[in-house]
């Protein structure tokens, strides 16, 4: 049952980064899905999704053309 618990948790962080990724990378670059797959490997490393998500949000937005 515990360790049900942790499992649980980190499933919730790795769909919860990946959609943050997503999110960021729709407007921030111009390949989302290739972002989101960044955030989902990098969430087994949670420092690392956590500097990337950073990264993300202080990058300029691509303009559309």
């Amino acid at each position: 049952m515990f360790t049900l618990i942790p499992i649980v948790l980190f499933v919730l962080f790795a769909l919860a980064m990946t959609w943050i990724c997503y999110r960021l990378g729709q407007t921030k670059t111009e390949n989302p899905g290739r972002a989101a797959a960044i955030g989902l490997v990098l969430s087994f490393v949670p420092p690392f999704a956590l500097v990337y998500v950073l990264v993300l949000v202080l990058k300029e937005e691509v303009g559309i053309v």
